[in-house]
């Protein structure tokens, strides 16, 4: 094994397609980063990666801990920074480490290293419904909720109707969380695949009366607030049965046209 492999460490907030703005103000709360904004292909990134700068992170996780799986993460990552202060990096031992710290990170990366033992993840807490923050929450539906409105056929007079989702997802390692924040609405039904958790809620009347007065309390951020605005807006029309008439249901096919990846990046 190579002593003198290069260790990259840093920490990154990626979000996709439209949230610039928001990047800008993450690093400006932080006060550390940079925001990369890569034109070609609509895609903006947070990233940390000097050792002084990561502590700014790491104390703002300590006293703020994440409530997923990336709870696991942050300690695992949390002790490659330790090795590398003490210098422990650039030796063949050091390095071993840090592999097999990193094959146990995210979802278990696969490393190209010989004798790697990935180690054993640090044990959580168990959360429950008392263990939700509302603000937590709508922080959480900012970065991994999504508003859906869809256009499908029917047998209805119009042959077409509209059909309204709030979907949340997660990898499926966050199972738990995913079945505790729905019972903490106390709407929705999970559904899997194989490697992701969704808690959908497509029932209008889950959607009028605890969604939409939820996220009203405790508001999103970035243009995920938009994509919620449209959201609501086409769910007040559903409820009054305007997407049954010909100008309802084309109003909804507008509002749809420019909601989540149709959006453009904010800049």
């Amino acid at each position: 094994m190579n002593s003198r492999a290069h260790i990259r460490h840093s920490f990154a907030r990626l979000r996709l397609h439209k949230d610039l703005n928001l990047l800008y103000l993450i690093q400006k709360f932080f006060g550390v980063g940079k925001v990369y904004h890569h034109i070609d292909v609509e895609e903006a990134t947070f990233r940390v990666s000097s050792m002084k700068e990561l502590d700014v992170i790491v104390k703002h996780f300590d006293k703020y801990p994440l409530l997923t799986k990336k709870l696991s993460d942050f300690l695992l990552f949390k002790k490659v920074l330790d090795i590398i202060k003490l210098k422990e990096h650039l030796k063949a031992e050091g390095i071993l480490k840090i592999a097999n710290i990193k094959a146990s990170m995210n979802t278990k990366m696969e490393i190209d290293m010989p004798n790697i033992v990935p180690v054993s993840l640090p044990l959580l807490p168990l959360t429950s419904v008392n263990d939700i923050n509302p603000y937590w929450l709508a922080g959480f539906a900012s970065g991994d909720g999504c508003f859906t409105i869809s256009i499908i056929k029917s047998k209805a007079k119009l042959g077409e109707t509209s059909w309204i989702r709030f979907i949340l997802t997660q990898h499926n390692r966050d199972e738990t969380l995913m079945r505790i924040i729905a019972a903490y609405l106390g709407c929705g039904k999970i559904n899997k695949d194989s490697k992701a958790t969704n808690l959908v809620v497509q029932r209008l009347s889950d959607v009028i009366n605890i969604i939409i007065p939820f996220f009203d309390k405790y508001p999103l951020e970035g243009v995920k607030l938009k994509d919620y605005e449209d959201f609501k807006k086409v769910s007040g029309l559903m409820d009054t049965k305007a997407h049954l008439t010909k100008d309802g249901l084309e109003e909804i096919r507008i509002i749809t046209s420019r909601m989540n990846r149709k959006r453009k990046l904010e800049i």
